[in-house]
């Protein structure tokens, strides 16, 4: 009984709808899911104008991290943490930054030029705005 209920509060955590926000610096309103994926992997390290995009992640057993990198990378949040750091410090790029909850990373990236990173749908914190992800 206690294992389903387990499953069942996890199930609908994992339910919740998020969507990226972006430093209002960000030039782009809309990228597609591909170039999404590898600005965040740093398979390609700009924006559209050059700027660095700036990843802010939040802990690995967040909601939002958990579909973050469901969506976007189809590794384990912890996993990607690792891929990510390694493929910063082999490529001398801006480092993911991580933080302690969804509220500070809301926080960092509305001060860091380039930063994206994961709210909740309807709650957009005032300095960010929702990317646009086109199929």
């Amino acid at each position: 009984m206690m294992l389903s209920l387990l499953v069942l509060a996890t199930a609908s955590a994992a339910a919740t709808d998020f969507v990226l926000v972006v430093n209002a610096s960000v030039p782009d309103v809309a990228v597609s899911a591909r170039v999404l994926r590898r600005m965040v992997s740093k398979q390609d390290c700009c924006w559209s104008d050059g700027l660095e995009v700036a990843v802010v992640l939040p802990p690995n057993e967040d909601d939002a991290m958990v579909w973050f990198t469901d969506t976007f990378t189809g590794l384990e949040p912890d996993v990607f943490r690792r891929y990510l750091m390694e493929r910063c410090y082999r490529l001398g790029c801006t480092p993911l930054v991580g933080v302690p909850d969804l509220s500070a990373a809301h926080a960092v990236t509305a001060r860091t030029p380039g930063a994206i990173t994961v709210a909740r749908v309807g709650e957009i914190p005032v300095g960010l705005r929702e990317l646009e992800i086109i199929p």
